[in-house]
């Protein structure tokens, strides 16, 4: 029906399996089919969920999903409906007529005056929260069946998290046609541990299954991203910044040298005590180069950094390798975060276009961080 109305291409919806998948293409070649490999899994996987709308306003349908159904409810019921054995209550056949008859109703933790019924229809109920779908190790499958294009879900990602994930996908299918080795591609495969997920499954793709576990708490990573890199300075913005930086030291001395020693003392105490206020200035060193950074998190000058780019995994930076600094005035600053002007000097090879990031250190595994939603 689609081929007939003109169109090119159709992307399959999430409940489609590898096996119906590979029929649509064998009856209709010349379709291209695109598919979902990668993120968060809608327990409404044909995309109908409401329910960020309803609570938050924030429409799941224009791309501004909360997340609701990964909250944590309670399942409520008529008292003289749970006075039962638990074990009753969990398996028998009453129990699945009380989870299908429609007077149960389900309570977000943060909103207890709020209601939501609830019907359980076809071994699963409505609101839970689905695995991550994570399809990395089975694109040799897809290619079988004839998956034209791959699509990742980034809704309401970070450019960390896309950054990560597209990279792993397309290595790995550089290796799936033999471009690069199947050891190359894996450190880069193995980063999607990093980015922030749930509990990773298959989807609908091997049968429903996988599909039907739920999971819960929220996606997290021990990573955080503290900059995106820009270009580098040109030999004339090189130039500029350690003039102003000569500038700026050679007025301080001609103040401090007019100073009688009392001053010079005072002045000497409020420097250890207030060092932001009196930042060193930056100095040459061969083969440094500054790169125009953007400050998305706090970074200090002891923060051990990791350079992530297109081809490489992860470089670690100590902090003896870079100085973070002022491209107005040439002080090297003990700290910026978001809105500082800064400019990265370092011997290190970085890339425009890559990214940097810091353990997060607040993150500990098998936690679950309150969001403070």
């Amino acid at each position: 029906m689609y081929r007939s109305l003109g169109f090119k291409r159709v992307v399959m919806g999430r409940e489609a399996s590898l096996a119906e998948i590979a029929e649509i293409k064998s009856a209709v070649p010349d379709m291209e089919i695109e598919c979902f490999v990668h993120g968060a899994m809608c327990i409404a996987y044909s995309g109908r969920c409401l329910m960020s709308a309803y609570l938050n306003g924030r429409s799941a349908q224009s791309g501004f999903c909360s997340h609701t159904c990964r909250w944590e409810y309670d399942v409520l019921a008529e008292k003289k409906q749970t006075e039962k054995n638990e074990a009753d209550i969990l398996y028998s056949p009453q129990s699945r007529a009380l989870a299908e008859s429609g007077s149960l109703v389900l309570r977000e933790h943060k909103r207890p005056e709020e209601y939501f019924p609830i019907y359980e229809g076809d071994n699963f109920t409505a609101v839970l929260s689905s695995k991550d779908l994570c399809m990395v190790d089975h694109l040799a499958e897809f290619k079988k069946a004839g998956v034209d294009s791959l699509k990742i879900e980034g809704r309401m990602k970070s450019v960390y998290y896309v950054a990560l994930v597209t990279r792993a996908y397309r290595k790995a299918l550089d290796a799936l046609d033999n471009k690069i080795s199947v050891s190359e591609a894996k450190p880069f495969v193995n980063e999607l541990y990093e980015a922030s997920h749930r509990a990773y499954g298959t989807g609908f793709y091997f049968g429903r299954e996988d599909a039907d576990v739920t999971v819960t708490g929220a996606s997290d990573s021990p990573y955080q991203l503290v900059a995106t890199i820009g270009p580098s300075l040109s030999a004339a913005q090189t130039n500029a910044v350690f003039t102003l930086a000569a500038e700026l030291e050679k007025t301080r001395a001609q103040k401090y040298n007019s100073l009688c020693e009392p001053a010079k003392k005072a002045f000497d105490k409020a420097v250890l005590e207030h060092p932001d206020k009196n930042l060193s200035v930056v100095q040459p060193h061969d083969g440094w180069k500054f790169f125009s950074i953007k400050p998305l998190n706090m970074i200090d000058q002891h923060t051990k950094l990791e350079l992530v780019t297109p081809n490489i995994v992860s470089l670690k930076m100590e902090s003896a390798q870079y100085q973070l600094v002022n491209p107005e005035t040439g002080e090297v600053y003990r700290w910026v975060c978001d809105d500082h002007p800064c400019v990265l000097y370092t011997c290190l090879p970085l890339v425009d276009g890559g990214m940097l990031r810091a353990k997060d250190l607040e993150f500990i595994s098998g936690k679950i961080r309150d969001t403070g939603r």
